[in-house]
């Protein structure tokens, strides 16, 4: 293990640390502002399975301890969410070993838990959340550029293969000249996109609510640079278009700003045909991944023409390997990953599960507010892009936006539930209020 490695999980350490000793009032908000921190240093895959396991069964303990510390019921549970995620850590896990389900049941718990944190502290105006995502952004930020001038390497590595040792080999979708596509803590640059995506969409939202203008414009400023560094088209995409639809919902005074983006977009198209070249856009259509993606959305109808039990209910992860052997899905060359998470969930889950991601995602829809349907909407223009669902981070990211409201500013009460005295003499004075008033009308 790498020492960025190690300062990576004492930084979790010392959040989950954090969340162990809030009052019972903040319990939730910080758990999950914990979960997100967590989850960021410690990815799925590139850590050693034990370690993982082992992180991952501390988060669970810091979410059901905060929950229950909060007195959460029944009425909490984002039952649509939940149903996603059960159905996909079963076809994720059948036809693997029982290290393989022990570890990815543990990791369902954990996002279950998590969802339910996300809705008590939306409900409680808690934004403690959306600031520990926001307080990640200087950091993966500073790792990128760190990468870029070759000063250090990847925090973990997915596999031991120059494209991850070497960045030189990965090359910059958005701007070619650059050094490579840095990956930050993630272990991959596609999930550094997802992250830098949803920062931008939460560092704006803060920039328009929030009283430190500055700060928030700087965040803004760090986190589309890394969704640059990270060299992932599909997340500039997906940004775009989370962008455009949080300012289709965005109330009056975000108007200077929704003008701005119009400006911007009208321009860039006036000139793509300079901008795009530079940005390694004017050939996306032959790029690799594109035929790729391509290819494997031509596969739907040989899905759908399955066994019955198949078509209804899938083959789990295990049969993906058979799927690509036996043509029935089609790729690449010798390509054997989807790089689309809804012909995935449609091929390893069937119909049911198919049916249950679309359910919770209009289900999230109905339930957010701005912010969180901005999310949504990255998430649901990234699972069009790489098979987002087989990593927790990016699951976590659409959590966060099919889990209901996500509060942005705290909002201070008048009381504090631990303190009773205080709410007494506020009732009683507020009780002598109303008997003089007509006193005084008379």
């Amino acid at each position: 293990m790498s020492e960025l490695g190690l300062l990576a999980i004492a930084l979790a350490g010392i959040s989950a640390f954090w969340a162990l000793v809030a009052p019972r009032h903040a319990a939730t908000g910080r758990a999950a502002a914990a979960a997100i921190i967590v989850l960021a240093m410690v990815p799925w895959y590139g850590p050693n399975r034990m370690l993982v396991g082992v992180v991952y069964l501390g988060v669970l303990g810091v979410l059901a301890l905060a929950l229950m510390r909060q007195g959460t019921g029944a009425q909490a549970v984002p039952f649509a969410a939940a149903a996603l995620i059960i159905s996909t850590g079963i076809s994720e896990a059948w036809g693997f070993g029982a290290e393989t389900f022990a570890l990815i049941a543990v990791q369902s718990i954990c996002l279950i838990l998590a969802a339910i944190a996300f809705r008590v502290s939306g409900r409680n105006n808690d934004a403690t959340p959306v600031r520990a995502y926001l307080f990640l952004i200087p950091i993966e930020f500073v790792l990128a550029v760190l990468e870029q001038l070759r000063i250090i390497g990847p925090v973990w590595l997915r596999e031991e293969t120059a494209l991850y040792q070497n960045i030189a080999v990965r090359v910059n979708g958005l701007l070619p000249d650059l050094t490579g596509r840095s990956i930050g803590t993630f272990s991959h640059p596609i999930l550094l996109g997802v992250f830098a995506a949803a920062g931008l969409v939460l560092a704006i939202v803060s920039f328009v609510r929030s009283g430190r203008r500055a700060a928030s414009a700087v965040l803004v400023l760090l986190a589309g640079t890394t969704l640059v560094l990270s060299g992932t088209r599909s997340a500039a995409a997906a940004a775009v278009a989370a962008i455009a639809v949080m300012f289709a919902l965005a109330p009056g005074r975000m108007r200077p700003l929704r003008i701005l983006f119009g400006l911007i977009v009208s321009v860039a198209a006036v000139f793509s045909n300079q901008i795009l070249p530079r940005l390694g856009l004017a050939d996306v259509e032959d790029s690799v991944s594109y035929v790729h993606r391509t290819e494997v959305l031509r596969s739907i109808p040989d899905l759908l023409r399955r066994p019955f039990e198949n078509v209804l209910f899938g083959s789990g992860s295990s049969s993906v390997t058979e799927l690509f052997a036996m043509r029935i899905v089609q790729g690449y060359g010798d390509y054997e990953f989807f790089d689309n998470q809804y012909v995935r969930t449609l091929a390893i889950a069937g119909i049911v599960g198919l049916g249950l991601l679309l359910l919770a995602i209009l289900r999230g829809w109905m339930l957010g507010n701005m912010t969180s349907r901005a999310l949504l909407v990255t998430s649901v223009v990234m699972m069009a892009s790489f098979d987002a669902l087989t990593w927790t981070f990016s699951f976590l990211v659409l959590v966060m936006g099919i889990s209901g409201s996500l509060a942005t500013s705290t909002r201070k009460k008048p009381t504090s539930p631990e303190n009773p005295k205080v709410q007494s003499t506020m009732l009683s004075s507020r009780g002598q209020a109303r008997t003089q008033a007509p006193q005084r009308r008379t």
